[in-house]
Formats: C-alpha cells, sequence, structure tokens
C-alpha cells in the first residue's frame, strides 16, 4: 500500500459520496413519515407529534445547506487543483435572510 496517487481526486470523491449519502438520507427520512395516528398512543403524545412535525423539515433543510457546503468545498478545490483562483460565493444560512418587511411592497 503506497501513496494515493491523487489525493486531491480522492478527497472530492469522499466529498461528493458525502453529499450523495446526505441527499439519499434527507430523501428516506421524508419518505418515512410516521402517520398521525401512531402518536396517539405515546405519552406526551401531542409534543412529540408537533415536535416531530416541525423538526422534519428543518432537518431536510438543515441537509441541503450541508450539501451546499460540500458543493462549494468541491468547487474551491477543483479551482485551485487547475491553479484558478477559486471564486466561491458564501453560503447562505437561514438568519441571513432579509427581514420580512410585513408584506409592504
Amino acid at each position: 500500500m503506497g501513496a494515493t496517487a491523487d489525493p486531491v481526486g480522492d478527497f472530492v470523491a469522499a466529498l461528493r459520496a458525502t453529499e450523495d449519502t446526505f441527499t439519499a438520507a434527507r430523501d428516506r427520512i421524508l419518505a418515512a413519515e410516521v402517520p398521525d395516528t401512531a402518536f396517539g398512543h405515546l405519552f406526551e403524545a401531542r409534543a412529540v407529534h408537533d415536535a416531530y412535525r416541525q423538526r422534519l423539515p428543518e432537518m431536510a433543510r438543515d441537509l441541503d445547506e450541508a450539501r451546499a457546503v460540500l458543493g462549494h468545498l468541491i468547487h474551491g478545490v477543483r479551482a485551485a487543483r487547475r491553479g484558478a483562483v477559486p471564486h466561491v460565493p458564501p453560503v447562505p444560512h437561514q438568519n441571513d435572510a432579509p427581514p420580512d418587511d410585513g408584506g409592504a411592497a
């Protein structure tokens, strides 16, 4: 076992595989939705139900944001490998959204 012939290529491949894993995890979790009737037998069912319904879309957004970060990193590494100065725009965060103007036009 010698040194890796293409460590940058291996790194990018690992990032892409991680991105694919995040996509698959998000899709599986969203597809495996728990029906509302399943919460009826749980202690504090309403609180658990509400937390589940709130966190599910938030988790999907978190995984999408993680995928975006990986995409930016892949772009930067590939550009640097070509000798180019990578132009990687900042990854938007949920807190960076412009404030709601209350519907004023």
